[in-house]
């Protein structure tokens, strides 16, 4: 199964994105979740899968995505804490916690699954940067791709830009990393 062709478009609509409120022109502190103690051993696994993947950014995705609702399900279909459409949970799911199948509503195996789907949206455009494809600022690229679709970044040569990558994608991306940091500082 191709990454780069199911995630088109397929989140644009997953979560709405509020902007980081600013103040004088200094960004406010980024209020986060703490993380929910049954998320805590997978945010810190799946943030291990590969080099460019922290907990912190598993962390900061899954609090964007459904504020750690295991349960949610997006109006398009899309599936568990990290609102991983069905054919990528098809393609990255296992039975992690080892119950016989691979659940969406279980926070390890949602977890996990988003950990295995960033892991390899993250070589996919790692590779994209080093052929010249799209333009560097690699975890910013990590969560566009994964919030819009690899083939957007491709066509923009890097973060997309106009109409509902401006209004979604890019204030996803920022809240995100702007949650990763807070996650971060906070020790996870």
């Amino acid at each position: 199964m191709n990454t780069r062709t199911i995630l088109t478009g397929a989140l644009l609509s997953v979560s709405t994105i509020a902007a980081v409120t600013t103040c004088g022109g200094t960004a406010a502190a980024p209020v986060i979740t703490p993380v929910p103690a049954a998320y805590r051993t997978a945010v810190r696994s799946a943030g291990a899968l590969c080099p460019q993947i922290t907990p912190a950014l598993i962390a900061a995705t899954l609090d964007v995505e459904t504020g750690w609702n295991a349960n949610a399900k997006s109006t398009i279909g899309d599936l568990g804490p990290g609102q991983l459409p069905p054919a990528l949970w098809a393609e990255y799911a296992r039975d992690d916690v080892g119950t016989g199948t691979a659940d969406p509503t279980n926070p390890v195996d949602g977890t996990m699954a988003v950990g295995r789907a960033l892991c390899a949206i993250a070589t996919d455009v790692d590779t994209d940067i080093a052929q010249g494809k799209v333009h560097p600022n690699a975890t910013g690229l990590y969560l566009a791709a994964y919030n819009t679709g690899q083939d957007a970044l491709l066509a923009a040569h890097g973060m997309p830009t106009g109409g509902d990558y401006t209004t979604n994608t890019q204030p996803y991306v920022h809240r995100a990393l702007t949650e990763a940091a807070a996650y971060t500082a906070a020790g996870v």
